[in-house]
């Protein structure tokens, strides 16, 4: 039993050593299986990723031929550029083109390989093709993106690419890999650059780079640069030339020296610190680290200016080519398509139109605009129907150094002069006004409460015009009423329309002043005709989406204009065509149209132009126009030089409802232009490429479509606002409307209540710059300041869309001037008067001229606008009044509204006999005639008492002989004619009364049937009662206004005794309008006695 047990165990013993033992060597399979198969995995990868590396290395290997072998394997040819009608305008040059003919190496300048070596590949002679140290930089950097080296000391200079790198990936890779960050594409392209040196010599490699690679613009090559930019050939390049070309292609548009921000046309040189520059100064140092050139030489170099020359080349259109359309297919295609995909591309285009407008601008600058220091151009043509681009002159020539010819003036900056102002007016006929809605072109002072400096714009007129409806000053293009049209409208108001219609400059971030509607800020022509094509369109802007979304603002334009029209590949495949165009309604159709009505209309442009209708085209072809002009400079620009105006630029822009055609004239160094006016150049040329254009497309004569919602409403003149009860009915006119402006207005009825009588109150003096406020604002006690300071706060005159410049008002009848609190009672009428806001007649010293010619003087009440009002008088309000806000507060005081010239002597109401004395004191000297006259009261004529044309003393006493004349009642008038004024400067009256015992009829006149602005038409005959013992020769005088002595004509009659007196007047001869017709009584052909009655032809159906 022990036996078995012993054996048993035995076996359990041997058993499990048996399991253990088998276990033991399972485990150590295990764990070498394990360890090994890593190894193996390791050594398969090894192995078959060396075959897979040495496989890609020999198919790359086997591809790398002479570089001009490989041309027709990767370019299946450069874009073609056609215009509308498939005439070609350009072929991109292809890259690879200066690898069919290389220059070689001993026919380039050494500075250039110099150069070139320093700055690409300093080991270039030394390396296997591999740049080592750039390698290693771009490892690094790709690895572990954090590392940097503040200084970068360790790699400067050494580039990431060795120029056999650089050669390889330009040429032995496909144009659209070049720039994929792969480790696959940065294998192959150091395969190639291994097996380039392998296979070829260095210079050579060196011939084909130089000859491949692209140093800026469409210049491909060192030989089509060193022409294109120096005119010469590459084996003469300077140091400094070669410097500046070497840089060039590690980014060739950015260190383009043609860029806007490398070259400044004014010195032909490249900016100093540009892009440009300070990539030659890292050339030139690098080469005096090699030890090519000492650094004196850099110093030297860097300083020493470069003589840059234009070659020209085949290419029509060349700023539409090489800007417009190479940015947009930049856009659409890429680089690649455009040098290698064979693409035919068909532009907007219309070479005929685009070389008939070259050759315009060309002929009328060198005739009309060179004498004057005007030498370049730029001439922009848009349909406006679908925003297609038909002719782009970018300069007068582009290939003229000279003028800065490659210089772009359709998208360069310049100030647009009077060519925005349109849109100011379109901005306050959105914000209530309409066509005759009259501004005031009057002297204006803005202050700059910043320099505390006086700013006075002033007109291209020598004279003040006064009011003026917003149709005549914009055509006109009046300055100051422009200015206080945007004190209306408020500059963002103005800024914000003007974004909207298409301008992308206006981003000034010291911001805009009113100055910004007359030439105060910088546009592009490119823009400007966007702009005016909205008007032709009466609000829409056509064209398509601008292409880089992401810079469009809120609030501007998103629509371009259109410069192709289809492209096609090699294989035929159609890549884009535009066969419809995108829309938007910018502006409200009504107020487009109102502004393009004042633009369309000749009768607007007879002031400034010296001719109605001065801008018209062609007699029955429907067009708008705007010239501009801008003056930055002082008069001090040009000491010792007599000049009358220095310019910096002109403009006009202008439309039809099926063209648009914006014209630039200056200078691209914004060189000063002397003595030249819009018309001068930009117009002729705007004319002539208008009528061109007319002819070449067929154009039919279209009128501009009055939208609906226009209404035409009765205004009073001269304020050409609403009327009121206060407005004569001679003197109303018919003005447009937007009708929703209309209906936006509070209609007051006005009828029933009765009319406001106001007296004067005191006028303000102003002095506090700090207290600016409009008089319509401020109350008496406010009102501290000089009215001619308050030129930012004239905008809110022209709020009111009621007049108000129509006061009943109660005036002195002495003279004529506003009553005060010491104005007896019995001098005291109330009359119709024109009330101007004080704040901007204070200084318009011709208002009697302005009257006197449209015929309103006795409207006017008197002051001296000339003297600075002192003193201040309580004033006597009384309410009800149906005028605006706009001059209720216009006032007078005792001070500055006493004559400077009365009677003395005899005191009003003073019983006269015999011989009388009349006593006047007067202060004035600048009058040089004096007339006393006398008008027995029922009658109208004045008898002539004294004429007194030489100056008086201070004190002067006159005799004259009562008894000459009937008892009764009479008015004694002394009146003062001003040297340069058509109607009395002041006068001073009083009743008296003669007591002589002397009966008898008073020797004059009195009018049976004409009123003071009586409604004439046709033929009229007006009669007059003579009185009077002695036989008088008569002459009836009829003038325009107030004037008498430039007469229309003149009647004459003999020998006329007591009775009826008809004179004959024939209106129909006369322009419609205000007349005088005067009639003056000679005895002896001396006059004795006139008179004269206000009257108004209207033969025109209102």
């Amino acid at each position: 039993m022990l036996y078995k047990i012993s054996k048993l165990r035995r076996q359990l013993l041997h058993q499990r050593a048996s399991i253990d033992s088998r276990g033991a060597s399972f485990r150590r399979k295990l764990i070498g299986l394990t360890l090994g198969l890593p190894i193996v995995l390791l050594l398969l990868f090894v192995v078959f990723g060396g075959i897979w590396i040495f496989d890609y290395y020999r198919d790359v290997a086997n591809q790398v031929v002479e570089p001009r072998r490989l041309l027709d394997q990767y370019s299946r040819g450069s874009a073609r550029i056609y215009d509308r009608n498939g005439e070609l305008l350009y072929q991109f040059v292809d890259p690879a083109e200066g690898l069919r003919e290389p220059v070689p190496l001993d026919e380039i300048s050494s500075w250039l390989v110099e150069a070139t070596i320093a700055v690409e590949d300093p080991t270039f002679y030394a390396n296997n093709g591999l740049n080592s140290t750039g390698l290693l930089r771009a490892g690094i950097e790709n690895l572990l993106p954090w590392f940097s080296s503040p200084t970068d000391e360790l790699f400067q200079g050494s580039g990431g690419s060795s120029i056999t790198q650089q050669l390889a990936k330009n040429i032995y890779i496909p144009q659209q890999q070049r720039f994929e960050r792969s480790y696959l594409r940065k294998m192959k392209e150091t395969v190639v650059a291994l097996e380039l040196t392998r296979k070829y010599e260095k210079d050579d490699i060196l011939v084909w780079y130089l000859n491949s690679i692209s140093y800026g613009g469409p210049y491909v090559g060192i030989e089509a640069a060193a022409i294109a930019y120096f005119g010469k050939d590459s084996n003469d390049l300077t140091l400094a030339e070669a410097s500046l070309l070497a840089g060039i292609p590690q980014s060739p548009a950015k260190y383009d020296p043609f860029s806007p921000v490398n070259f400044d046309p004014s010195t032909g040189q490249l900016v100093w610190g540009s892009p440009a520059k300070f990539r030659q100064r890292t050339v030139l140092n690098l080469m005096v680290r090699r030890g090519i050139i000492t650094e004196a030489q850099a110093d030297a170099t860097l300083k020493a200016p470069l003589n840059f020359k234009t070659v020209e080349f085949d290419i029509e259109a060349p700023h539409f080519v090489l800007g417009r359309v190479t940015e947009e297919l930049l856009a659409r295609f890429g680089t690649f398509a455009i040098y290698n995909d064979g693409l035919e591309v068909t532009t907007t285009l219309d070479l005929s139109l685009q070389k008939n407008t070259e050759r315009i601008v060309d002929n009328t600058i060198r005739e009309k605009g060179e004498e004057a220091g005007l030498f370049n151009g730029a001439v922009m043509v848009l349909n406006p129907k679908n925003g297609q681009i038909l002719t782009y002159v970018g300069s007068r020539d582009y290939f003229r150094d000279d003028i800065e010819g490659r210089n772009d003036n359709i998208i360069s900056l310049n100030s647009p002069g009077s060519t925005l102002k349109p849109f100011g007016y379109m901005t306050a006929f959105m914000k209530g006004w309409g066509t005759r809605t009259a501004v005031l072109d009057t002297p204006l002072v803005l202050m700059d409460k910043e320099t505390e400096t006086e700013w006075r714009p002033v007109d291209p007129l020598d004279y003040w015009v006064g009011p003026l409806a917003a149709a005549e000053s914009l055509g006109n293009s009046l300055n100051v009423s422009a200015i206080k049209m945007a004190l209306f409208a408020g500059v963002p108001d103005l800024l914000q329309v003007l974004r909207g219609m298409g301008y992308t400059t206006l981003d000034n971030p010291q911001g805009y002043g009113p100055a910004l509607i007359t030439g105060g800020s910088d546009i592009t022509l490119f823009d400007h005709v966007i702009g005016y094509s909205v008007l032709a369109n009466n609000g829409i802007m056509r064209g398509q989406f601008v292409l880089d979304e992401t810079s469009v603002d809120e609030g501007n334009r998103s629509i371009e204009p259109i410069s192709l029209l289809k492209v096609t590949d090699f294989s035929g495949e159609t890549r884009f065509i535009s066969n419809q165009f995108e829309e938007r309604q910018i502006v409200d159709a009504k107020y487009a149209w109102l502004t393009t009505s004042i633009l369309a209309d000749g009768d607007n442009q007879c002031l400034v132009y010296a001719t109605c209708d001065r801008l018209r085209v062609l007699q029955g072809y429907p067009t708008a126009a705007k010239t501009g002009t801008s003056e930055p400079f002082a008069r001090e620009s040009m000491p010792g030089q007599e000049v009358g105006r220095l310019v910096g630029e002109t403009w006009t822009m202008g439309y039809s409802p099926n063209i648009v055609v914006g014209v630039w004239a200056g200078n691209s160094d914004n060189a000063i232009i002397k003595d030249i006016y819009s018309t001068t150049v930009a117009f002729p040329i705007w004319k002539q490429v208008m009528l061109n254009s007319i002819e070449r497309f067929s154009l039919q004569a279209d009128e501009f479509i009055r939208p609906p919602g226009i209404s035409e409403v009765e205004v009073c003149w001269p304020s050409g606002r609403l009327v009121t009860p206060e407005c004569p009915d001679f003197l109303r006119e018919k003005s447009l409307y937007a009708t929703e402006i209309l209906n936006n207005i509070m209609r007051v009825s006005v009828s029933e209540r009765p009319a406001k009588i106001v007296t004067a109150t005191p006028v303000p003096k102003l002095t506090s710059p700090d207290d600016l406020g409009s008089l319509e604002d401020s109350t008496i006690d406010e009102i501290k300041q000089s009215p001619a300071a308050v030129g930012w706060e004239v905008g809110k005159n022209y709020i009111s869309p009621i007049d108000g410049w129509w006061q009943m008002v109660i005036v002195d009848w002495r003279n004529g001037s506003l009553a005060v609190e010491s104005t007896p009672d019995e001098f005291r009428r109330s009359n119709l008067k024109l009330i101007f806001p004080w704040n901007e007649i204070s200084e318009w010293e011709s208002i009697w001229g302005w009257a006197s010619s449209k015929g309103v003087q006795d409207f006017i009440p008197w002051s001296d606008f000339v003297s600075e009002p002192t003193t201040l008088d309580e004033p006597l309000v009384s309410s009800g009044s149906t005028a605006s806000n706009d001059s209720k507060k216009l006032s007078g005081s005792a001070e500055s509204t006493a004559l400077p010239t009365e009677l003395k002597y005899p005191m009003p109401h003073q019983i006269l006999s015999g011989r009388a004395q009349i006593m006047i004191d007067q202060t004035r000297s600048d009058v040089v005639t004096r007339v006393i006259e006398l008008q027995k009261v029922g009658q109208d004529s004045w008898t002539i008492l004294s004429t007194l044309r030489e100056p008086i003393p201070q004190e002067h006493k006159f005799v004259w002989d009562t008894e000459l004349f009937a008892d009764g009642e009479y008015i004694l008038r002394f009146t003062e004619f001003h040297t340069h004024e058509f109607r009395p400067e002041s006068y001073y009256q009083i009743p008296i009364k003669l007591e002589n015992q002397v009966s008898g009829a008073y020797q004059g006149f009195r009018w049976i049937d004409l009123e003071d602005y009586q409604m004439v038409t046709g033929l009229k005959e007006f009669q007059i009662l003579m009185s009077g013992a002695i036989p008088l020769n008569l002459e009836a005088r009829i003038g325009a206004g107030n004037d008498t002595v430039g007469a229309y004509s003149r009647t004459l009659i003999d020998n006329v005794g007591s009775g009826k007196v008809v004179i004959p007047v024939d209106s129909r001869d006369l322009e419609d309008g205000i007349y005088t017709l005067q009639v003056i009584l000679y005895s002896n052909d001396a006059p004795v006695a006139n008179g004269s009655r206000m009257f108004v032809v209207n033969n025109k159906i209102r």
